[in-house]
């Protein structure tokens, strides 16, 4: 087999079904599969095993792990691949059937490229949260770009939609399974660079992700996602100093302090008008003003990627913007905590 594709799942029967459908019309033929169950209590190792005797013309193998988190699903997904590239994505993405051909055009290129980032996209919803987490969560790829350094703000690619070489992958160990989920892809782009390889982001290679539906999942994604910004500023950099405020972002990648300063969250904005209407009580419109700016700036957001949201949907995604930049400072609040960082 040229390629091996490998995707964890756990209690994944709502999108599976879908995911495995979409592996089976692939236009390319020559992969092999290999899922890993990690300790699914639903129909999810039942369907895989329906879908394994209803394909017998497909390699699939069926392998479960029983240590928790998608790291070591994947480790021992790559242990037992036989591809020169592994293909990794989740059970809750549908490929597009052009997906491992778009991926297996690139692999031929320049023995530089170590790994290959492709495009994720949401899966249209009409449920509020989802498509709010579709306009600003795993951003589609608009160029094709290569990176050869990780600086924090840019450089980490998601594996929902990635490829690596196998034998690279071996020699980096993997994914680090201290890390059982939120940071462990982009620990391994840093252990990437680190080896001299640089990654390549494709337009093409398209998946569509299923986004989160929920507040309660968005509360947690967010929050997860704020402590692996500080696991990332404590292991994969030498140091760093960053600060993002408004028209200006400054990052210095060297050895010594570690400070991440984001000021362009939408919570943090927030705050500073809500303060200074604490101190001159007129000023609390600038908190008014602000949001109806949010509403409107996610309204035309919507317009440039061509998913329609109204005016009062517009305003439902503010209040979730605020909390989702929230949930994530109180992320990043933990994780400095525990990783000893300053990361806000």
């Amino acid at each position: 087999m040229n390629v091996s594709v490998i995707i964890p799942f756990l209690n994944a029967s709502k999108h599976l079904p879908d995911c495995l459908q979409a592996l089976a019309q692939q236009t390319y033929k020559k992969y092999e599969l290999i899922l890993v169950d990690n300790g699914s209590t639903d129909s999810s190792n039942l369907i895989v095993r329906n879908f394994i005797s209803a394909h017998p013309e497909m390699r699939i193998l069926l392998l479960e792990e029983n240590t928790p988190g998608a790291s070591a699903a994947r480790n021992l997904g790559a242990s037992a691949a036989n591809g020169k590239w592994l293909i990794f994505t989740d059970a809750d993405c549908i490929p597009d059937p052009n997906w491992l051909l778009d991926l297996t055009r690139e692999m031929e290129g320049d023995k530089k490229i170590g790994a290959l980032a492709g495009c994720i996209r949401p899966v249209p919803s009409e449920k509020v949260v989802a498509k709010f987490l579709g306009l600003f969560t795993l951003p589609s790829n608009n160029e094709e770009s290569l990176h050869c350094h990780f600086r924090l703000v840019e450089g980490g690619f998601p594996t929902a939609n990635m490829a690596v070489r196998r034998d690279l992958f071996n020699r980096i160990g993997g994914f680090d399974d201290s890390i059982p989920i939120y940071g462990e892809d982009y620990d391994l782009c840093a252990k990437i660079y680190d080896r001299g390889y640089c990654i390549k982001t494709l337009t093409n290679a398209v998946v569509l992700h299923n986004h989160r539906s929920d507040i309660r999942g968005l509360i947690r994604q967010s929050y997860s996602f704020g402590k692996a910004h500080a696991l990332c500023l404590h292991r994969c950099v030498p140091g760093a100093i960053v600060c993002q405020v408004p028209m200006i972002n400054f990052v210095r990648i060297s050895a010594g302090a570690r400070l991440w300063l984001d000021c362009n969250q939408a919570d943090k904005k927030m705050l500073v008008t809500i303060l200074a209407g604490v101190l001159w009580t007129p000023l609390f419109t600038l908190a008014f003003a602000y949001f109806v700016y949010l509403s409107v700036r996610i309204f035309r957001r919507a317009q440039q990627v061509g998913t329609h949201v109204g005016s009062l949907e517009s305003t439902l995604h503010a209040g979730l913007m605020l909390l989702k930049s929230a949930s994530m400072t109180l992320g990043r609040v933990f994780g400095s905590i525990r990783y000893r960082v300053f990361c806000i």
